[in-house]
């Protein structure tokens, strides 16, 4: 196997998925989310407790006007268990014109700008191991490969309601490269409905193996206090082999105007697979409450059935602070 691949497949069976990038902000001020959660896996023949954590922040440093860095971090993993997720984040940009950015270092994917983070239904350790191998790209995969080290040009622009992104990760030891490019289109703030739609490609080539291009695409519908968001993925799957499709839905539901000292949110997902090895779906539920502080609370039961195998309940509480 390709060793794009090996952390990839060794997370996958231990467990058998960025929020949308906002526009360019030049505030120094870094943000993020620090959580810690209990989880109870169940397969109708044995049950485990496990505890974990996932910390994760982002920030950007002007320089100057139109150069400065931009760094991350998203690490978390099981206490007291050799399973880890680590991503990091550290590139110089140059803003070549208004809303128009090329950035060079350990740079995200092009397709950044299509995918969730937050799966509220699942939960932070799911959306980071099962989830992410699903409908991630490879170039965030790698990303969390702590035996990969890569080298990413990226190049982001905003058009009005349109957003473009192209990308190109370079893996150092000459062992391949992932090219990627996205668009997205938001509707108009006057929109009887607010809507968006994308879609990018990403193509993996690698000297060990054939060359493979999988197909992304995404759109959301904003009804108020009601959020709709679907995603698709088509393409030779690094785990699931070639001509694998995933489909995930999601109704989040979250009231635009503040409770009692905070906000609540309800969500509901449902995940389908189809791949050589079988089908497969997850689907879950969950609630969030966040007080105005940022400190916050949330829980979440999920079920996932795969062709041949046991069914495998997940139940998740968490205890998170935003900054």
């Amino acid at each position: 196997m390709n060793r794009f691949f090996s952390t990839t497949a060794i997370l996958l069976a231990l467990t058998t998925a960025p929020a949308f990038a906002g526009p360019i902000d030049p505030s120094y001020a870094p943000s993020g989310t620090i959580t810690f959660g209990f989880l109870n896996f169940d397969n109708g023949l044995a049950s485990d407790d496990q505890q974990f954590y996932d910390i994760e922040i982002n920030g950007r440093i002007p320089l100057s006007a139109a150069f400065g860095i931009e760094y991350g971090a998203d690490v978390g993993g099981l206490f007291g268990e050799d399973l880890n997720y680590n991503a990091y984040t550290l590139y110089g940009y140059y803003e070549v014109a208004p809303g128009q950015e090329l950035q060079a270092g350990l740079a995200p994917s092009a397709l950044e700008i299509l995918l969730r983070d937050d799966r509220l239904a699942y939960g932070e350790f799911q959306t980071d191991t099962t989830l992410l191998f699903l409908t991630a790209p490879v170039a965030e995969l790698i990303r969390r490969d702590e035996d990969e080290s890569y080298i990413a040009l990226r190049y982001a622009g905003e058009f009005g309601a349109i957003r473009v992104a192209a990308s190109g990760h370079f893996n150092s030891d000459g062992d391949g490269s992932i090219y990627s490019a996205a668009a997205r289109y938001q509707s108009v703030d006057d929109a009887v409905v607010d809507y968006w739609v994308g879609g990018g490609l990403e193509t993996v080539e690698s000297p060990s193996a054939d060359n493979s291009t999988r197909t992304f695409l995404a759109g959301g519908l904003d009804f108020g206090d009601v959020d709709v968001t679907i995603e698709y993925v088509l393409g030779d799957s690094p785990i699931f082999g070639p001509d694998t499709s995933v489909v995930s839905g999601e109704v989040l539901y979250g009231p635009r105007s503040p409770g009692f000292l905070g906000d609540l949110a309800f969500a509901f997902e449902y995940t389908y697979g189809s791949a050589n090895s079988g089908d497969f779906s997850i689907y879950g539920i969950g609630a969030e409450y966040t007080h105005e502080s940022g400190l916050g609370v949330a829980g979440s039961f999920s079920r996932r059935e795969s062709s041949g195998s046991l069914d495998v309940d997940q139940m998740v509480l968490e205890a998170f602070l935003t900054f």
